[in-house]
């Protein structure tokens, strides 16, 4: 029996208190945003190995940038290696700038490969304008003449671009 004369405080913790701090939400918490973490690295590892095996290297980090900034990394991957065995001097964050403005990579890329066949200075800048006021950036590449120039097409000779 306690001495009457003693009113010392009980010592306790908060997990013997069953106060709503538990100690195994310290281990579940980190484990399962560990979890997510390489979930997400590993969905981006397919296409990490196929620019890898194209001769293109593009870093995990970028691709996880895309994925942050939810762009269509597939497209833009596809976009990329296409246009550097075609020889294009076109960086990959500028693929991604353009797909985040909704941009036809397919089309842009298309139109430089064949304005650079035919000899026409067709800049990523202008395929990219073109693409970005509605017009079809591969058609307008069509209706160059060999060792022409972007400027001698009209405007309005371009037609528009229909996107469902």
């Amino acid at each position: 029996m306690p001495d009457p004369g003693m009113t010392a405080a009980p010592v306790f913790t908060i997990a013997q208190s069953g106060g709503s701090i538990r100690p195994w939400l310290f281990i579940i918490i980190p484990i399962g945003c560990i979890l997510i973490l390489l979930h997400i690295v590993a969905r981006q590892f397919r296409t990490y190995f196929r620019a890898q095996r194209a001769g293109f290297p593009v870093s995990i980090w970028t691709l996880l940038r895309f994925y942050a900034h939810k762009a269509d990394i597939q497209a833009i991957v596809s976009s990329y290696i296409e246009a550097k065995r075609a020889g294009l001097d076109v960086e990959i964050d500028q693929l991604e700038v353009h797909s985040l403005c909704n941009g036809d990579l397919d089309a842009v890329i298309e139109a430089m490969v064949y304005a650079r066949e035919m000899g026409v200075d067709f800049t990523w800048d202008t395929a990219c304008a073109l693409d970005l006021a509605g017009r079809d950036v591969a058609a307008a590449a069509r209706m160059l003449k060999p060792g022409g120039s972007i400027k001698d097409l009209d405007l309005d000779e371009i037609p528009m671009q229909s996107r469902a």
